[in-house]
């Protein structure tokens, strides 16, 4: 074939140098026509589908067209266009010596766009193009990964700790962008964290647990271009709070007269990092004994009263105040007051 082809092509030459023709001529004057080569362009994606992010190498490769008879002149030269969609994408692409040429394009969303290659032709081959290839364009894959402020994931009744979520890509896809977090607790959305923004790939939450132990999720909801995922639990385990149990008399010298009315106030706290207000019972006590009619007082906003008309006896009272204790504060008792009574 490659023979026929440049006899044809020394026969045009040699016509030309003796005035005769080969191909077509007008009357008035010689004109040597010699048709190029049929060429084939064939289009082909490095992966289809793709997803958002990844970057898709489209390959055209010109050859002669091995349905033509006058096939063979050598490989194609001249430069390759890559239209997507009506657009030119990749402009004026030289063939390499193997008569190929690559454009490399990155999607950002999903979608399923048409891609051909035109071919421009060179002194030997004819123009051509290629069939349009569909590329489809997925979701890409998104990973959530959670860490918490609190290195050793213990703390105690209403301390604050702060759980981080990040997402990440999963190749070959890009950085998600968009979509929203949400932390929650044992599969219950936690208060205060939900739908909370991305801000360069993270969402935080800052919460504080009652005592128990708690399992923690961030959940990334994904966008129309990045699918969801869910983190691994974090295992929060949270103690009860220590607290402290303050004990004042009504009378400032804690020196009455026997069956004078004093009252004694107690106010418990919790202890830091430790927060909230406990709750539960306080019992007052008079040298060990509960003082009639302040045993289990209950706490109201962490404060319980006694009111009580001590008599003479031992002649000194050591009056102390027992709080209880709750499902996340644990119990204390309070340094005792000295109370004469005269």
């Amino acid at each position: 074939m490659k023979k026929i082809s440049s006899l044809y092509r020394t026969l045009a030459v040699a016509a030309l140098a003796l005035g005769g023709a080969v191909g077509t001529a007008s009357a008035s004057s010689t004109v040597f026509q010699v048709a190029g080569t049929p060429s084939k362009t064939e289009l082909a994606s490095s992966a289809n589908p793709s997803v958002v992010g990844q970057t898709v190498t489209f390959t055209a490769t010109v050859t002669d067209d091995p349905d033509d008879a006058t096939a063979g002149v050598g490989t194609p030269a001249g430069t390759v266009d890559f239209v997507e969609e009506g657009t030119i994408v990749c402009d004026d692409v030289a063939l390499d010596l193997s008569g190929q040429a690559i454009c490399e394009r990155t999607y950002s969303s999903v979608a399923t766009r048409s891609v051909a290659a035109s071919y421009s032709g060179d002194t030997a081959y004819a123009p051509s193009s290629s069939a349009a290839l569909s590329q489809v364009v997925q979701q890409a894959g998104s990973k959530t990964t959670l860490s918490s402020s609190d290195a050793d994931n213990q703390t105690v009744s209403g301390q604050s700790v702060t759980y981080t979520a990040t997402v990440s890509p999963v190749s070959p896809g890009s950085q998600p962008t968009g979509g929203t977090v949400t932390f929650t607790d044992g599969g219950a959305n936690i208060s205060g964290c939900v739908s909370k923004s991305l801000s360069s790939a993270q969402a935080t939450c800052a919460t504080a647990f009652k005592a128990g132990t708690h399992s923690v999720v961030a959940r990334y909801s994904g966008t129309s271009d990045y699918r969801g995922s869910a983190s691994s639990a974090i295992t929060q385990a949270v103690a009860k709070a220590s607290t402290h149990t303050a004990l004042t008399s009504s009378d400032s010298d804690n020196k009455t007269v026997s069956g004078q009315s004093v009252t004694f106030t107690a106010r418990i706290s919790v202890v830091s990092p430790a927060s909230g207000t406990p709750g539960g019972t306080v019992t007052f006590k008079d040298g060990g004994n509960t003082i009639g009619g302040c045993g289990a007082k209950a706490l109201s906003s962490g404060v319980a009263i006694c009111s009580a008309k001590l008599t003479v006896g031992s002649g000194t009272h050591s009056i102390t105040a027992a709080y209880s204790g709750d499902a996340n504060d644990l119990t204390s008792v309070s340094n005792a007051i000295s109370h004469t009574v005269v």
